[in-house]
């Protein structure tokens, strides 16, 4: 679970500096707190639900999102 988290974390980041937004614009977007995604970049817990929140704010799928590891997206 924990390799999971970070990898999700990794790639928000990656996926967020990719669209040129800061961490509080995307909380903003998001409905999350700074705080939160910050720790969420950072490899903590996240919901799955809370993770597709993010992901809709980026505009991307949750697919899209892991897949940018991949080197795919």
């Amino acid at each position: 679970m924990l390799k999971a988290t970070l990898k999700a974390g990794q790639q928000v980041k990656i996926a967020r500096e990719r669209r040129g937004l800061t961490v509080l614009e995307l909380s903003k977007l998001a409905g999350v707190s700074r705080v939160f995604l910050s720790a969420l970049e950072g490899g903590g817990d996240v919901r799955m639900t809370t993770l597709d929140r993010v992901c809709k704010a980026l505009g991307i799928s949750m697919e899209e999102l892991f897949a940018i590891e991949r080197g795919t997206t």
